[in-house]
């Protein structure tokens, strides 16, 4: 018999005192989902697309939804190593709510955003007790499912982990599924059987099976995709066209214990018009949708009724034509309330005035290059001249930090516009006077679904250099402070994003020994292929999803964007 350690179980439910708006329901008769953020407690909680899951199936009387999460190291609640507990007692995984065990539920729904937490899948599903392949369960284990941004993109690195993905937008899915789940056999524990069980979802919208899709390889490259059974290729992902018609994404537990203390998150719109060449949020959530003011008014004050604390989401939140009305709703209060982003080019003196009144010491821009012509080449068409009046407007707010976000290794880069980040720095700086500014510098990853998809990473040596000319620009200058993100690990990511379903058993391995060393033992071109141009007419891991926007379209935008 496994033991239960009582101290996971009082922290735990310490925990739960710390949250509001938890939901708790009686097991009786209900379906049993776990819903797992891969990331420890703080960082899952912190993700709206949780909350948002948790509401949809928690919403049907069918079924009762709680939480799991990758267990905390040293630091957590009052520095408790919740991972060394789980491993000095051999406890399998609990849920929060009501610290049952994760194995025994019905269903194990990821929802996954960022491909660096893939490697977190396995260590989940080890502690919880559950094969991690696919192919080596049966009956007697739960159904594993996923979605979220970064499987939709593409599911594929995690493909054989996975019994089936729901690969789009959620409120068009989840309740379809639950609807098949409820109608489809038991799980048979042979092959076959499970097989025809997992035939009863194939008109499930956005419902990808990987099992029944056989992928041929040709090097890192794919060379054919075929389905079985009467699995259909590609899967079209699910997207719900009206989105006063759907459940509004807003944080259902609030607690201390995120990077968002206290603070409720609202959904005020969904997907992005500009279409910059390097974002998938800007060509995934096609077409850009704005929620309604109404529906966002009552949505912020009942979240400033409950914390007094509110943040709006959205890739392009500052373009929705209401912003100002809903930010004079915190600043009449007197509460505080934040923006997920916010273009240069929509920024004017009325709309900081109404951010220092919610609260805001910082603002965020994100030119993502330094010069105006790399800026032309990733389609974030911005000019100097408009960042610059942004910082002038900013001093005059009173508000004394500026955070810049900046990209090295893009389509075409020249040593001219990496010098350019360090001197459009200086200059903002000059603008805000006495105030700060803060940059940080991201290398560029191509990302699956977006026009620059077939470009190659940057190479580690070179964007390390890059960032060496930064800093030595910018060592001595008071008042700017500077962060980059590893180029090694960058390079990681970049080849976790492209990758095909062979990389399960490299996640699989990194899981128990690192990436790093699992790729230099187990896909040793794997960096390599992270640099490789793909090719126009190169099948790509992730056309085995139909994201409703064209390869032809995201070819030319590309060849727009790097001159071809």
């Amino acid at each position: 018999m496994v033991d239960i350690s009582w101290a996971i179980k009082k922290r735990y439910k310490e925990r739960l005192e710390r949250e509001s708006g938890t939901i708790i329901k009686d097991p009786g008769g209900k379906v049993r989902v776990c819903l797992i953020y891969p990331n420890t407690y703080s960082v899952a909680m912190s993700n709206l697309g949780l909350h948002s899951v948790y509401a949809l199936f928690n919403n049907d009387p069918r079924y009762l939804c709680e939480r799991a999460f990758l267990p905390e190291g040293s630091g957590g609640i009052k520095n408790w190593n919740e991972a060394a507990e789980y491993e000095k007692t051999g406890t399998r995984l609990l849920t929060l709510e009501s610290q049952s065990v994760v194995r025994d539920f019905d269903i194990i729904a990821f929802t996954a955003s960022f491909e660096k937490d893939y490697v977190n899948i396995p260590a989940i599903l080890g502690l919880a007790g559950v094969p991690v392949f696919s192919v080596d369960r049966n009956g007697s284990h739960p159904l594993i499912i996923a979605g979220g941004c970064g499987v939709s993109l593409n599911p594929e690195p995690i493909a054989e982990m996975v019994d089936l993905f729901l690969l789009g937008e959620g409120e068009a899915s989840v309740g379809a599924f639950m609807d098949a789940f409820e109608k489809a056999d038991n799980l048979g524990a042979e092959a076959v059987a499970r097989d025809e069980y997992l035939k009863d979802f194939f008109s499930v919208p956005g419902a990808y099976l990987p099992a029944f899709y056989d992928f041929k390889y040709d090097g890192d490259r794919v060379v054919s995709i075929e389905a079985r059974a009467g699995a259909q290729v590609p899967v079209r992902k699910a997207i719900i066209d009206d989105l006063s018609l759907a459940p509004m994404p807003v944080s259902v537990v609030t607690t201390p214990d995120t990077s968002f203390a206290d603070t409720v998150l609202i959904e005020a719109e969904r997907g992005c018009p500009r279409g910059c060449r390097f974002c998938s949020a800007g060509f995934i959530y096609l077409p850009p949708r704005w929620r309604s003011y109404e529906r966002i008014e009552e949505a912020i004050k009942v979240g400033l009724g409950r914390t007094g604390k509110v943040g709006l989401v959205g890739a392009a939140i500052s373009e929705h034509p209401e912003l100002k009305k809903m930010l004079g709703l915190a600043s009449s209060e007197g509460d505080e309330m934040t923006v997920s982003s916010l273009r240069a080019d929509m920024i004017d003196a009325e709309l900081l005035g109404l951010l220092k009144d919610a609260g805001y010491k910082t603002i965020t821009i994100a030119p993502e290059a330094g010069t105006e012509r790399m800026r032309r080449v990733i389609s974030k068409d911005i000019t100097d001249d408009c960042l610059l009046e942004c910082a002038r407007m900013v001093n005059v707010a009173g508000i004394r930090r500026i955070k810049l976000y900046f990209m090295v290794g893009l389509p075409g880069e020249t040593e001219l516009d990496v010098r350019a980040i360090a001197e459009l720095t200086i200059r903002v700086k000059d603008e805000l006077k006495n105030g700060s500014v803060a940059i940080s510098i991201n290398p560029f990853i191509p990302k699956p679904v977006t026009p620059f998809q077939w470009h190659g990473y940057g190479g580690v040596v070179n964007i390390e250099k890059k960032y060496k000319i930064i800093k030595s620009m910018l060592g001595r200058v008071k008042g700017v402070s500077f962060k980059t993100e590893s180029a090694k690990e960058a390079c990681l990511q970049a080849w976790l994003a492209r990758a095909d379903r062979r990389a399960g058993r490299v996640i699989a391995e990194a899981a128990r020994v690192g990436l790093k060393r699992a790729i230099k033992t187990m896909a040793p071109d794997a960096l390599k292929s992270a640099e490789r141009q793909r090719t126009e007419d190169e099948i790509l891991p992730w056309d085995v999803v139909d994201h409703a926007v064209s390869k032809s379209y995201l070819w030319k935008e590309y060849c727009k964007g790097v001159g071809k």
